[in-house]
């Protein structure tokens, strides 16, 4: 998501200093935008792990799998991870096992909740579709926007016996938004937006006990990736103040793809990525 939304807003002038610590007259500038496609296409290219027995499976330096607990195991999302990094860098990664059957596991979770068992796996799905604009119909329109209103809203679990839908907490309109600022589709409006908005703490999303925390789904460190029980209850695993760079791009996202969303850009009139978007 970062490195799409680096390649689709950051000017091709805008350059970065990468200075060697070692060498403090030594530095080089990048450009940000051929850097993100740069990176992307190591990174595909590695995962697709041409020459090796394990294709669309992370691979550790010593050749072992990285374990799927830790997310090594990218053939249920190989098709919509090869469609992102093609919008990123322009470059096609599909090989035949993208285009054959990874590519009916892949298009499954549109519809099958059994294929999305947590909220990890749900994001994943939920951003890889985002950023490739990857989820098709049976006769190949494109249906991710669509998909992604049913899909974001099923029943992702209970917390202390209150069972949640992710929807009611911004993921629906969260990865619409990515979609439709990603690849220029006409703007939407979900009436909630404000309301998540105008929600959020003054002093950014924290979490620091069941007594002290956000309020309206702003108790979790990374709101749009965190299942509803973190969102509303915290986690004493991981309290703390957060950094709140889900609300920033949440609310650029809101102010880039919502149709209402323009009626509010005098609220931070400086933040780069509405400059971007204009």
């Amino acid at each position: 998501m970062g490195l799409a939304l680096t390649k689709k807003f950051a000017d091709t002038d805008m350059q970065f200093v990468i200075t060697d610590r070692h060498a403090e007259t030594h530095s080089e500038r990048y450009n940000a935008q051929a850097w993100a496609q740069a990176i992307t296409h190591r990174m595909i290219s590695n995962l697709q792990g041409k020459g090796t027995a394990l294709p669309w499976q992370l691979i550790n330096p010593d050749g072992t799998p990285v374990s799927n607990a830790r997310g090594g195991d990218c053939r249920a999302n190989a098709t919509g991870i090869a469609a992102a990094a093609h919008f990123i860098t322009g470059k096609k990664y599909s090989d035949l096992l993208t285009r054959g059957p990874l590519k009916i596991v892949w298009q499954s979770q549109q519809v099958l909740k059994a294929l999305r068992m947590n909220s990890s796996s749900l994001h994943m799905a939920l951003v890889t579709a985002a950023v490739g604009d990857s989820w098709r119909g049976w006769l190949g329109n494109k249906r991710t926007r669509q998909a992604i209103a049913e899909t974001a809203t099923y029943e992702a679990g209970s917390f202390m016996g209150i069972k949640y839908k992710e929807n009611n907490y911004g993921w629906e309109n969260f990865y619409s938004y990515l979609l439709v600022a990603l690849h220029r589709k006409k703007p939407i409006h979900f009436i909630n937006s404000m309301e998540i908005l105008v929600s959020a703490p003054d002093d950014g999303p924290f979490y620091h006990n069941r007594s002290d925390m956000g309020s309206g789904g702003w108790a979790a460190s990374r709101r749009f990736i965190d299942n509803p029980g973190r969102q509303v209850n915290g986690s004493d695993v991981f309290p703390g103040n957060y950094n709140g760079l889900d609300y920033m791009l949440f609310y650029n996202l809101f102010l880039i793809a919502d149709s209402e969303g323009n009626k509010y850009r005098s609220w931070y009139t400086d933040a780069p990525m509405i400059k971007s978007s204009n």
